[in-house]
């Protein structure tokens, strides 16, 4: 029996102040139904300190030994005691939320593995509105949806009973789970369950310190972000969708799926390079060698780069599912109306440079 309906956990590291506000802000909350979970990755500032100061039966603080990276975003999930649990950032706060819905809802819901809530920026521009119907589990449709739209910790909110059922399922060796662990949760989850948008919870981000690890790739050379990282990452989801043994049309759809995801990357950096957008961004600005250095790629370059990433990802797909006797590309409906989108792609970035 768990003791809190929702627990709503938070990762962090050497954001004291910050994430202290963060805590109050949802303590706020009149309930004795929430709890507040606070895994600390190892800080080397005051975050402990300040934190203890916190004299309230709902919240709880660990630490690990020693800092885990971007595994701290789901370890942090597996220390709460809550039916449910709410990822959010130490850079975020909950606002506006209409609690006696959002309880009722938890309390009534036995089909739900994930929930997806509103997750804004600080100038409230909506990040994630969340899914408009609801994914059924173990469908083809539900994981391609959470492999496009689970990137932001914020917007997550996880059944506690299937995060333990699948925790010691997932590699915690691999690439991806050290990369994106709230997107690799997710999908281990909706095997089990449901996936649908949770009414009623809204989530913002707040001060941003921008202290924060860049995820990179071929030993800190490549931020997670550039063309060369995004390739070598998402043979990486082909190498875990794979492992996840799902049936063969499922994981048909979804390597199609990661082609999309792949070509939408490239297309949207493509476009941050080109607009000087990058240059408002502290995650980009943090690597302005990269950016220099891709900004002096030719046009030509580019499409053939575009063309070439498809093309090893094709063959990494075919040549796994080959291997294991199974067909590529069956579902020939479904593959038409992927490529129209890979078109689409294809004719956004030509037409920009």
């Amino acid at each position: 029996m768990t003791d809190y309906l929702l627990s709503i956990c938070i990762p962090t590291y050497n954001r004291a102040q910050i994430v202290y506000e963060c805590v109050k802000n949802c303590l706020k909350i009149d309930s004795d139904a929430i709890e507040v979970v606070v895994n600390d990755n190892c800080s080397s500032d005051e975050t402990k300190n300040l934190l203890a100061t916190i004299q309230d039966k709902r919240f709880s603080y660990y630490s690990n030994s020693n800092n885990i990276g971007y595994q701290n975003l789901a370890v942090v999930l597996s220390k709460c005691k809550g039916k449910f649990a709410l990822l959010m950032s130490d850079e975020d706060e909950v606002f506006n939320v209409d609690w006696n819905a959002v309880l009722k809802q938890l309390e009534e819901d036995n089909s739900t593995a994930v929930f997806q809530c509103e997750y804004f920026d600080e100038e409230e521009k909506r990040l994630v509105q969340g899914p408009e119907k609801v994914f059924e589990k173990d469908d083809a449709e539900t994981y391609c949806f959470v492999l496009r739209r689970c990137l932001y910790a914020g917007a997550l909110i996880v059944k506690k009973s299937i995060l333990d059922s699948v925790w010691n399922r997932i590699d915690k060796q691999s690439f991806m789970w050290s990369t994106y662990p709230q997107c690799v949760l997710p999908l281990y989850c909706i095997k089990y369950g449901d996936f649908r948008k949770l009414e009623g919870l809204y989530v913002r981000r707040t001060e941003r310190n921008n202290k924060g690890t860049i995820a990179s790739i071929n030993k800190g050379e490549e931020p997670y972000w550039s063309v060369g990282a995004r390739l070598i990452q998402n043979e990486e989801w082909i190498n875990l969708i794979f492992s996840m043994r799902l049936e063969e049309e499922k994981i048909n759809k979804i390597f199609m799926e990661i082609l999309i995801v792949n070509a939408r990357q490239m297309v949207k950096y493509h476009g941050k390079l080109s607009s000087g957008n990058w240059k408002e961004s502290p995650t980009f600005s943090s690597r302005r060698d990269i950016i220099e250095r891709d900004l002096k790629v030719s046009k030509a370059t580019w499409i053939r780069l575009f063309f070439k990433n498809k093309r090893i990802l094709f063959l990494k797909e075919k040549e796994l599912l080959e291997r294991n006797g199974m067909t590529y590309h069956k579902d020939k409906s479904y593959r038409k109306r992927m490529w129209k989108e890979y078109q689409t792609l294809i004719i956004q970035l030509i037409s920009r440079i």
